[in-house]
């Protein structure tokens, strides 16, 4: 079947973040308007906050009524703003998950509002805010635990100190709260904790039923294992060249690395 829905992660597959390319390649953004140009939907899920996300939505001139998923599937909502899904995590259990980081002298930070707020400015908090181009707020322990006692929040975010690390906080996490959240390794050192319905799969599946495609019509392209669920319910799925393993064994084509715009050249093997 044609494609009718192409559905791409954004770091370490549109753009090439982990080398501080924050923006998308000419030819990268040349081929999501050659799709578009086809009459192909093409739509954005990433584990960014929505307002970083959007801006990448609005850069590349997408339709303002596709729906951007955010948070890992969390929050899905158009760019012109009409929410779509969204998911948060029941108060107590982010109070929770926060004081199990607290024990453990980890790095986490939560998103109220659609902005991202952290316990005291250190380098991992600067280093985000350089990457989403955003700010941020430094809320303390006790400002943290408050907002999170809200239920508003759509993810929690942990970032360890090197990737084996960030793997072994991921499985303790999903042994420790099993059953009431999921944890997915969305970067290398990047851990995103959201309830488990949550996924990108997930969110895929609602924009197909959307757009009434049938999944065999879709493609979906990432490099990271919060990408996994994505690619296992695509028609077409595509990893990128330099993805982990598992990523790439989820797919059924491996395409070039992000910096040698493998983005774009899958897009010309299946679609343009």
């Amino acid at each position: 079947m044609a494609i009718k829905l192409i559905v791409s992660d954004i770091d370490g597959t549109l753009i090439d973040s982990a080398n501080l390319q924050f923006d998308p390649s000419p030819e990268n953004a040349a081929a999501v308007r050659a799709a578009a140009d086809k009459g192909i939907t093409v739509a954005l899920a990433t584990g960014r906050m929505y307002k970083s996300a959007a801006r990448y939505a609005e850069d590349l001139g997408l339709d303002e009524s596709t729906p951007v998923i955010s948070y890992n599937g969390a929050l899905i909502k158009s760019v012109k703003g009409g929410t779509v899904y969204a998911s948060c995590l029941p108060g107590d259990l982010a109070v929770e998950i926060l004081e199990y980081a607290f024990r453990r002298n980890l790095y986490i930070q939560l998103y109220y509002k659609d902005e991202f707020h952290y316990e005291t400015e250190e380098e991992k908090a600067r280093i985000y805010q350089r990457a989403t181009r955003l700010p941020g707020v430094a809320a303390g322990r006790e400002g943290l635990k408050k907002l999170a006692a809200t239920g508003t929040i759509p993810k929690l975010l942990i970032i360890a100190e090197e990737p084996e690390m960030a793997r072994g906080i991921i499985k303790d996490l999903n042994k420790e709260f099993s059953g009431r959240i999921v944890a997915v390794q969305s970067a290398e050192r990047y851990i995103d904790i959201m309830l488990p319905e949550v996924s990108k799969g997930n969110a895929v599946k609602q924009l197909a039923k959307r757009y009434g495609c049938d999944l065999s019509e879709v493609m979906c392209l990432g490099d990271s294992e919060n990408d996994i669920s994505m690619l296992e319910v695509a028609g077409i799925a595509v990893a990128m060249g330099d993805a982990s393993e598992p990523v790439k064994a989820a797919a059924d084509f491996v395409t070039a690395p992000v910096a040698d715009n493998g983005f774009a050249r899958a897009l010309e093997k299946f679609v343009l």
